[in-house]
């Protein structure tokens, strides 16, 4: 490997850079090398290769090492200037056939999107907002994040370098999520702006080890009187002359050449919720991966609405521009959704749109007019839904939990009922007023009990899972619905 150095000084002179490369853990330099660079009219570039003998890599969320490389600008025997960057080794590859691998090892991607954006504070975000965030991305598994729908907070992407989160960095180059405009309009300025924002991001972002793809749109449309395709190819090979290291995708929601541009392309799938029903993503996917494997597909955003204070005693897809958005439909896409994607190994990777509840100016549907109810966690992140607890049965098998879905349909009217659980446990054992319901083992992480019968009025609920990690809630029988 090399590094790439420039120098930018007051006056023309030949400088030395040295570089060490440092096991953080010991302090002991495992590499380095030195490059005199001459500066001509204030300035000067030259490469450093360096070789690491046996390197330990960074291998994502299991194994997130990251050594320190150290430079130092030397005229002469005088230190000018120095810098340590914290940076991984690390290499990937997207197979039609054996889906995602780091290190050449098969790595399920279990990804999420992220806007940066939270109530009382919109993007003004400070470090421990972005913990916060963070610390629930990790508590619930996932181990990728695409940055929707524009470059984050440079400390965020630190904390995914830290501790091993794979990331999807994008422009915002974007057709409006609920408006009518296309995105697009061929103009020279638009191409230049797009060609800037590109070029920052890439020259901002190079050293994040986290960071594996360079979006370069989302959601697009072609339907407009301007064909955006030739400047999609455009920034595309500008993305690939900068850094050729790393692959280009795109989220894409329509048919069409668009799709054939990018190195792998990310799919924003919404069967199950603004159309159609949950199913008809395995009749969807089984064409996609037949006939275009080529693509290099991955599900870029899918999901629900799902509102907090919404509950229903019927199970039924609502519409999405209507403000009844209950959360057990949401819990029950997700459910299907990714049991489908399981089915189809070729789908290398897969975000949920989103993680957390966000604002969107133009958007009418669920409880909140200009907050859209997507997310797995509430917009002020005090809330995890029920759909956080099945991922996080899914995907984080280190911390041990009990969790008992629907706790805030708290009131009902029929008195069988099906109870659900979610657990990374093997086996849960469900109580009613303290009457053993059995064990179950999970499928999925999903535990599920049908026919029980609930008594008039207060019902006390618990679930168990080896004598330590338990879980209640209070269900209310009456005979009159709170929501038809």
């Amino acid at each position: 490997m090399s590094a790439a150095v420039k120098i930018t000084a007051s006056k023309n002179a030949n400088y030395t850079v040295s570089l060490s490369v440092i096991d953080p853990q010991t302090d002991a330099v495992v590499a380095s090398q030195s490059s005199r660079i001459k500066a001509d009219k204030g300035a000067g570039s030259g490469d450093i290769p360096v070789t690491i003998p046996q390197p330990r890599l960074w291998h994502g969320v299991y194994d997130p090492f990251l050594y320190h490389f150290h430079l130092e600008l030397k005229e002469g025997d005088q230190l000018l200037d120095s810098l340590t960057i914290p940076m991984g080794l690390r290499y990937w590859e997207i197979d039609p056939e054996s889906s995602f691998t780091l290190n050449g090892r098969v790595y399920p991607i279990h990804g999420v999107t992220r806007f940066e954006d939270r109530s009382n504070a919109g993007n003004a975000y400070h470090h421990r907002m972005h913990e916060e965030d963070f610390a629930l991305i990790r508590e619930m598994g996932a181990n990728a994040v695409r940055m929707t729908h524009y470059p984050h907070d440079p400390y965020f992407y630190r904390l995914c370098d830290r501790y091993g989160v794979i990331v999807w960095s994008e422009i915002p180059f974007t057709a409006p999520e609920f408006g009518a405009d296309n995105g697009y309009i061929a103009k020279p300025s638009f191409h230049e702006n797009g060609r800037q924002q590109l070029t920052e991001m890439i020259l901002q972002r190079y050293n994040n080890t986290s960071v594996l793809f360079w979006g370069i749109f989302s959601n697009i449309q072609t339907r407009g009187s301007d064909d955006p395709v030739p400047y999609i190819r455009e920034l595309n090979q500008w993305a690939r002359t900068l850094d050729p290291t790393r692959q280009t995708i795109a989220s894409s929601n329509q048919d069409g050449a668009i799709n054939f541009v990018t190195d792998a392309i990310g799919w924003s799938q919404y069967l199950g919720w603004q159309e159609g029903q949950v199913s008809d993503v395995n009749v969807w996917l089984s064409q996609l991966t037949r006939n275009w494997k080529e693509l290099r597909s991955c599900i870029g955003e899918y999901g629900a609405g799902g509102s907090l204070i919404h509950q229903s005693d019927t199970l039924r897809r609502p519409d999405p521009r209507e403000r009844l958005h209950p959360e057990r439909w949401q819990t029950h896409y997700h459910e299907q959704f990714y049991s489908i994607l399981l089915k189809y190994p070729a789908v290398w990777g897969a975000f949920i749109h989103s993680m957390f509840d966000f604002g969107e100016v133009n958007y009418r549907g669920g409880d909140t007019p200009g907050v859209c109810n997507f997310g797995l966690v509430s917009y002020d992140r005090k809330d995890r839904k029920d759909a956080f607890y099945f991922y996080k049965a899914n995907w984080n098998s280190l911390e041990p939990f009990v969790h008992i879905a629907g706790k805030r349909w708290d009131e009902r009217s029929e008195p069988v009922q099906t109870l659900t659980v979610y657990s990374n446990r093997a086996e849960v054992e469900l109580f009613v007023n303290g009457r053993s319901q059995g064990s179950r083992t999970g499928t999925h992480g999903i535990f599920r009990w049908e026919g029980v019968e609930l008594q008039e009025g207060k019902n006390q609920i618990s679930a168990h899972a080896d004598r330590t990690f338990f879980d209640k809630t209070e269900i209310t029988l009456r005979r009159t619905r709170r929501i038809h």
